[in-house]
This record gives structure tokens, C-alpha cells and sequence, in this order.
């Protein structure tokens, strides 16, 4: 019970972060505002689709014997593993992207790139040359130095 407990925990700090983010950036703009209504109502539909989820497996769980529940556990596992749809955190296909975005993001704000003379200067991104086109001094922080003997 206590992995469980812990599971529900991790993923509502989780949900708890990302509403935050969501709340500071629709709270920024005067445009923005206008979703927060839709924010709370998705908040609420989650939190009421949630419970009933859980009272739903609460029913069931009484209603099962223990061999029962394992049967039911391990289906639910199996049902988990089986193929079909890639999942929306497919690497290559998704989480692989998202990452060089972030990471860009990382480069873009470095104090030796916020300087004077790049001030307002767009970083241009070449996919197919993986460096950046227009700045070659940002193309130093794509690659790492490593010291003899640690090359990967």
C-alpha cells in the first residue's frame, strides 16, 4: 500500500507543477487570462473523473477475491505491455525534439551569448547540420570537451 500511496503522491506534486506553470503563463498576458477558466474546469473535471476512477476501483477491489485482484493486476499489466500505438513519449518520434528545444533554450540563455553585440539576435537552428547557422560562437555549447580517455 505504501508504493501506492507513493505513486499518488509523485504524480500529483507532478499535476501540481503543471497547472502551476500553466496558471503563471495564462496569468501573464491579458489574452491569456482568458483561459484560466478552462484551466480550474480541467482541474475540477480531473480531480471528479479521478475520484471516480478510484471509488470504481475501491468497488471492485471489495467486490474481488485476492486471487481475484492479482488476476486482475496482472491483466492490467499485460494490457500495459501489449503493442500498438507508439506512447506519446516515444523518443525519436516526440521526446527527442522536445529535448533539443529545452536544451537549445539552455544555449539561447547562456551569459556569454547575452552579450552586446547579440542582443536581440534570433538563434537560427539548422536541423539537418545540427548547428546553429547564424551565431557559430553558440555551436561550442552543442559539444562537450572531454578530457583523454572519457570520449564517448
Amino acid at each position: 500500500m505504501e508504493q501506492v500511496a507513493f505513486i499518488v503522491w509523485r504524480e500529483s506534486i507532478e499535476a501540481l507543477l503543471v497547472v502551476g506553470i500553466l496558471f503563471t503563463w495564462l496569468r501573464a498576458s491579458p489574452e491569456g487570462r482568458r483561459g484560466l477558466p478552462w484551466l480550474w474546469s480541467g482541474v475540477a473535471a480531473g480531480l471528479l473523473l479521478a475520484g471516480a476512477l478510484g471509488l470504481a476501483l475501491l468497488g471492485l477491489a471489495s467486490w474481488l477475491s485476492d486471487t481475484g485482484q492479482e488476476w486482475f493486476q496482472a491483466v492490467m499489466a499485460l494490457a500495459a505491455c501489449k503493442g500498438g500505438k507508439p506512447a506519446g513519449s516515444n523518443f525519436p518520434d516526440h521526446a527527442g525534439l522536445l529535448a533539443q528545444v529545452v536544451l537549445m533554450g539552455n544555449i539561447a540563455l547562456r551569459p556569454e551569448l547575452k552579450q552586446e553585440k547579440y542582443l536581440g539576435t534570433k538563434l537560427l537552428w539548422d536541423a539537418d547540420k545540427f548547428e546553429f547557422s547564424n551565431v557559430p560562437e553558440a555551436n561550442k555549447y552543442l559539444t562537450k570537451n572531454y578530457r583523454e580517455g572519457w570520449a564517448l
